[in-house]
């Protein structure tokens, strides 16, 4: 019975969760305030802590490369350490991008 009312509260928790455009939008409208702060560049340790708690950490991996894809974000060439430590990007370099106004307001559509 236990385990019933354990997937009833999961069912019921997972009604209530956001839908997978709530975290593309979630994760667009973080990239578009780390692009302004960073004068049109971008890195994902600029935008991720942006993004809200409940979006999933792959929805951000796939709206980089989706963005990347249709040329609204262009590496610049340069790099720049991820600075977390914590996780198993610690130290590794990441790509800067360049927002491209020209795609960015049919990639926010």
């Amino acid at each position: 019975m236990a385990d019933a009312l354990a997937s009833m509260d999961l069912l019921d928790y997972l009604n209530e969760c956001h839908t997978h455009d709530d975290h593309r939008s979630a994760v667009l409208t973080a990239i578009h305030e780390a692009a302004n702060v960073g004068g049109g560049l971008v890195t994902a340790a600029s935008v991720r802590p942006l993004i809200p708690e409940w979006v999933p950490a792959p929805v951000v991996g796939n709206v980089f490369s989706q963005l990347t894809k249709n040329g609204t974000l262009v590496h610049t060439g340069g790099y720049a350490d991820s600075g977390n430590l914590k996780s198993r990007n610690g130290g590794r370099p990441m790509k800067i991008y360049r927002v491209t106004q020209r795609t960015w307001k049919e990639a926010a559509a």
